[in-house]
């Protein structure tokens, strides 16, 4: 991705880890810090995970890793929907899959 503005790797990481934090992207998007197994990303209800160490700045040219288990992801953001439609409020992916696992 090309930048508008000079941005350092840890002000990229650091508005991921933010973002991550708090509604509406909390349970949505994760950060990783450290080195990982591919088998740490199998099952994660998160959409998309966002590798921090590979994050890239070269120039105004930015570098971004994001790894998802595509199954569990859709399938946590599906439910979530569903409970949406069906109540009229938004609720977390761990309460629609806790709900789904106990029903």
């Amino acid at each position: 991705m090309l930048t508008k503005c000079k941005v350092t790797v840890d002000q990229v990481n650091d508005a991921f880890r933010k973002a991550a934090a708090v509604p509406p992207l909390k349970g949505v998007m994760a950060v990783l810090e450290d080195e990982w197994a591919s088998s740490r990303i199998i099952g994660d209800l998160h959409s998309s995970i966002v590798d921090l160490p590979l994050t890239a700045v070269q120039g105004e040219l930015l570098s971004v890793a994001v790894l998802y288990d595509n199954e569990m992801g859709y399938s946590a953001r599906l439910a979530e929907m569903a409970a949406y439609i069906a109540s009229g409020e938004s609720v977390g992916s761990e309460e629609v899959y806790e709900s789904v696992l106990t029903t």
